[in-house]
């Protein structure tokens, strides 16, 4: 499954977690609430509409 994080959430996601570059996410675990859609490719994700509903492991 994807994670979608909208360019407007972008800054505010690397502040809040001391990330310096998007490698660092690599292997996190990440904890989302929204809801799970599917692309027309067939892959599931799901876009995070509020930072207050996303956190990292």
């Amino acid at each position: 499954m994807s994670i979608c994080v909208p360019e407007q959430f972008v800054n505010e996601l690397y502040e809040r977690f001391r990330i310096t570059d998007e490698e660092e996410l690599a292997g996190t675990y990440a904890l989302v609430l929204g809801t799970l859609r599917t692309s027309q490719g067939g892959k599931k994700y799901v876009q995070v509409e509020d930072l207050g509903l996303f956190t990292l492991r």
